[in-house]
């Protein structure tokens, strides 16, 4: 299994042949902000493939800007016009291997989309869905992994960027290493 997180969006475009156009994310984070205008800047690649994602990561990398990171988008444009997303979940809870133990049981009993990878993020995890899912399907996955979080107790999904993600209509995940945080590695396949 390779170990990057552009090996698994590489994945994802060779199973749904059906992409025209997949969208990648310069943003800059700001802890608890309200809003991210001004601080997510969108760069769109047609007909998508592995070598023309790896010349555009480069570029964007050499041109990112101090404490700017890079990620891919949920949302992708299909060959026939209409709009799919990629599933991603952005995890909250730290890294451990009981955590990772928990989350892999969670999603092969909630998540029925398959095969799924799971990264290690920095401090916590990302997942990553293969199967593609229309806007209604992406609507009710987020809003059903919201209701993940145990009532009272620490959430394991991130809340906040779970509400950037339905503000926007689509979540992004960093997929290269930034100024605080390293490049996200696979750690299992669900």
């Amino acid at each position: 299994m390779s170990k990057k997180a552009v090996d698994i969006i590489n994945r994802i475009l060779e199973r749904n042949h059906g992409i025209a156009e997949i969208t990648f994310a310069a943003y800059f984070y700001v802890p608890q902000s309200l809003t991210d205008k001004g601080l997510l800047k969108l760069h769109r690649i047609s007909k998508p493939n592995r070598e023309k994602i790896k010349h555009f990561i480069q570029l964007l990398l050499q041109k990112k800007r101090k404490r700017w990171s890079l990620g891919v988008t949920s949302r992708v444009l299909l060959k026939n016009g209409e709009f799919r997303h990629i599933p991603q979940i952005d995890f909250a809870c730290v890294k451990s291997s009981t955590n990772l133990r928990r989350m892999i049981k969670c999603l092969r009993r909630f998540v029925k989309i398959k095969p799924g990878y799971i990264l290690e993020s920095g401090r916590s995890y990302h997942y990553y869905g293969a199967r593609l899912l229309d806007q209604r399907q992406w609507e009710i996955f987020v809003g059903n992994r919201l209701l993940c979080n145990p009532a009272g107790k620490k959430p394991i999904v991130d809340t906040r960027w779970f509400a950037y993600s339905l503000r926007r209509g689509f979540s992004n995940l960093r997929i290269a290493a930034s100024d605080s945080k390293p490049e996200p590695k696979i750690v299992a396949k669900i």
